[in-house]
């Protein structure tokens, strides 16, 4: 069976590896923030997209969020650029100002992610969420929680369509996810 880039890629990071312990809220957003900067590294966005700089998280969710974030990231540079993290609500337009607009869980009803992804779907905008298979409907990432890790789902086939390209050779474990046609 081949399968192509195209596919959806599972990155397993683990970032937390403690015999019996439990991840906590404060500890799942400082992992999740340690992945966002891991993206930013490995994520290659086309030329003049980018100011020279800053780099902008813009954050769909609750605004316990954007703060967890804008702490995290105050005084960090990536790139040589600054970071930045705005909050915006749903009426506002993400692109051109944010390079990452991350979605939270709990800002958007899953009937509307096919209309959110179609909207950015052929801008540089890496679409970053907490929701479930929000990767696999086409967004470019989800995070995944898993019993003492915080994963990362990658859509290749999305970044492509973004003129987004994002590195892999430095991952050490990569699992395949197929889907329902390699299965037959």
């Amino acid at each position: 069976m081949m399968i192509t880039l195209r596919k959806i890629f599972f990155l397993l990071l683990t970032v937390i590896s403690f015999n019996g312990y439990c991840l906590t809220n404060e500890v799942i957003s400082q992992e999740k923030a340690k992945l966002i900067k891991f993206i930013i590294n490995k994520t290659s966005w086309p030329s003049g997209s980018i100011p020279k700089d800053r780099f902008t998280i813009c954050l769909l969710g609750e605004p316990e969020n954007a703060k967890i974030l804008q702490q995290a990231f105050s005084k960090t540079q990536i790139k040589n650029r600054s970071l930045l993290v705005k909050a915006l609500n749903k009426n506002e337009k993400a692109f051109p100002s944010c390079q990452i607009l991350y979605i939270t869980e709990a800002e958007m009803e899953p009937n509307e992610q096919k209309q959110l992804i179609d909207q950015y779907a052929k801008y540089p905008l890496l679409l970053l969420s907490d929701m479930e298979h929000f990767a696999h409907n086409g967004g470019s990432m989800n995070f995944v929680i898993l019993q003492k890790a915080v994963a990362l789902t990658v859509n290749m086939e999305s970044l492509n369509k973004a003129k987004l390209s994002f590195d892999l050779k430095e991952l050490d474990q990569v699992i395949v996810v197929p889907d329902n046609d390699d299965l037959k």
